[in-house]
């Protein structure tokens, strides 16, 4: 069973920069407010296509972590990051476009599968990704928009 989420923010930000800051993964604690902690786990401290991060997250008070993959970086316009932990796979697209102003426009997708045991969540799972989903929109757009 899988689900879906997406949203637009803008910024006025130029693409590169923000293409920059959210390929590096590391920088997610500060933008989505159910990150705990981030850490690259690959070698060296490059984002590139391969880099894996562990990323913690909390969610119903409790913390899990995930195992992240940057799978593409077109850069500046293309992020895909994909996250496995036991309970879920899901990949996170990131799609960043210029505006005529100068300043960028993000919109992200993500898509969830649930597994094993946690596919007995499916009748929440929308509602669950949802919630997160408006929370990760909020964080990033407020974080893309300070000077």
């Amino acid at each position: 069973m899988s689900t879906s989420y997406s949203f637009t923010v803008t910024s006025p930000k130029p693409a590169d920069e923000v293409f920059d800051y959210i390929a590096d993964l590391r920088n997610l604690p500060e933008w989505d407010p159910e990150t705990e902690a981030t850490e690259q786990v690959s070698e060296g401290d490059a984002v590139r296509v391969g880099a894996t991060f562990r990323v913690d997250v909390r969610r119903f008070g409790l913390t899990a972590s995930l195992n992240y993959a940057l799978v593409e970086l077109e850069h500046p316009r293309r992020i895909v990051a994909r996250g496995t932990s036991n309970a879920v796979d899901g990949v996170d697209t990131f799609t960043i476009s210029p505006t005529a102003d100068g300043g960028s426009e993000v919109a992200y997708a993500t898509e969830i599968e649930l597994k094993g045991v946690s596919k007995i969540a499916k009748p929440i799972a929308a509602a669950i990704t949802n919630r997160s989903g408006e929370k990760t929109r909020a964080g990033l757009e407020q974080t893309l928009n300070r000077a």
